[in-house]
C-alpha cells in the first residue's frame, strides 16, 4: 500500500533523495492512503513535464518509492525555520490529473500495446490513446518491466523496459518500438495477430 509522500524539490535528482530520507515519516504519518503524491514547483526558467519528472523518478527509485501522482505547485509552504510545511501539503486536495485527450491507435502494433497498457494497468481501454502517458495513465516502473515481458513473449525479440521510461507518451513509445523491432521476423504479421487477440485489453496480453 502506498502513501503520500509530500515531495517538495525541483529535480529529480533532488526529489529522489527527499524520498529516501522522508518516506519512513510519511508512512508514520499516513498509514491509511493508498498512493504515493509528489508536490513540485516547476522552474519556470526551464519547465519540465511532469511525465518526464516520472520518467526520471521511474529510472531512478524503487517502483513502491515511484509518486503515482505528481502536482505542481505555484510555491512550497513553509516553516518558519525553513522546512517544508508537511502538515499544509498534507490538508490540499489531490486532483485526480486530467484523462489524455487525442485519438487512439488505428495501426496493429499501436492497438496491441494499447491493449496490454489497459491490462497491466487494469485501466479501460478507451482511457489510453496516443497521447497518454504510461505514468499518467497509472504505470510504474515495475509495470514497464511487466509490459516488456509480455511484448517479449509474443514477439521473441528482446523488448527493453527503459524504452518505456525513455519515450512514456504511447505515440513517442510506439515510433521507437518500430525503429527498434522493425528487422523481427514477420513484425507486422504477429502484431495483425496480437491486435486481433489483445488489442482491446483483458486478455492476458
Amino acid at each position: 500500500m502506498g502513501v503520500d509522500a509530500l515531495l517538495a524539490e525541483l529535480t529529480s535528482a533532488e526529489l529522489e533523495e527527499f524520498c529516501r530520507r522522508h518516506l519512513p515519516d510519511a508512512l508514520a504519518q499516513a498509514p491509511k492512503v493508498s498512493r504515493l503524491v509528489g508536490y513540485f514547483v516547476p522552474d519556470q526558467a526551464a519547465p519540465r513535464a511532469a511525465e518526464d519528472i516520472a520518467a526520471d523518478l521511474a529510472r531512478r527509485l524503487p517502483p513502491a518509492h515511484v509518486p503515482r501522482v505528481l502536482v505542481p505547485l505555484e510555491s512550497m509552504p513553509k516553516l518558519a525555520g525553513g522546512k517544508v510545511d508537511r502538515k499544509t501539503l498534507a490538508t490540499r486536495p489531490i486532483l485526480a490529473p486530467e484523462r489524455s485527450v487525442g485519438a487512439p491507435p488505428t495501426d496493429d502494433l499501436g492497438r496491441w500495446v494499447r491493449g496490454v497498457w489497459s491490462t497491466v494497468l487494469s485501466a479501460p481501454v478507451g482511457s489510453v490513446t496516443l497521447e497518454s502517458s504510461f505514468f499518467e495513465v497509472g504505470g510504474t516502473s515495475l509495470d514497464a518491466i511487466k509490459v516488456s515481458a509480455r511484448l517479449t513473449r509474443v514477439l521473441d525479440h528482446d523488448v527493453r523496459s527503459a524504452w518505456l521510461l525513455k519515450r512514456p507518451v504511447l505515440r513517442g513509445y510506439l515510433e521507437l518500438l518500430r525503429a527498434e523491432l522493425a528487422d523481427t521476423p514477420h513484425f507486422e504479421e504477429i502484431c495483425a495477430v496480437a491486435a486481433r487477440v489483445y488489442g482491446e485489453g483483458g486478455a492476458d496480453a
